[in-house]
């Protein structure tokens, strides 16, 4: 079990060593790791980096990133990091952690009464995968036609 150890305070021995079939499948197998540049051969896997966040992490990087209230509370969430939150409760942890540090509530009302928990986090999701102009928020009714283009996406 610890001939490494030996090997290395007393060098190599002149007599060859047999491997059992359990030492040479390891052998076999860590060289066939060794020589994969990825742990997934997988183009999907090799292309995608999961990523998640805390409600706190959002938080944090909303109030570092924003010094000041902002008057783009979506767009200042989604670059946050929200849309990588795993459950809507998270998102509106966030939100509230955020509005308890003097700032707007950033999800906006109108967003709030028309979408359920569930599909705010999917708001965010498509938000940050559409790119949507900050001028989508002008008014309650660019923010319905916002949200229509939404549900009619999903």
């Amino acid at each position: 079990m610890f001939d490494w150890v030996k090997k290395l305070f007393l060098g190599s021995s002149s007599e060859p060593e047999l491997q059992t079939a359990e030492e040479a499948g390891e052998s076999a197998n860590a060289a066939d790791f060794s020589s994969s540049d990825s742990l997934f051969d997988d183009d999907f896997a090799s292309t995608t980096t999961l990523q998640f966040a805390s409600a706190w992490d959002v938080a944090d990087r909303y109030l570092k990133d924003n010094p000041s209230p902002t008057p783009y509370t979506m767009h200042a969430l989604v670059d946050a990091g929200a849309a990588d939150l795993l459950d809507a409760s998270e998102l509106l942890d966030a939100c509230q952690k955020i509005a308890d540090h003097g700032y707007q509530f950033p999800i906006n009302g109108v967003l709030l009464n028309d979408l359920s928990d569930s599909e705010l986090l999917r708001f965010v999701r498509w938000q940050a995968q559409v790119g949507v102009a900050k001028e989508s928020y002008a008014n309650e009714l660019k923010i319905r036609e916002l949200i229509e283009m939404f549900r009619a996406s999903q």
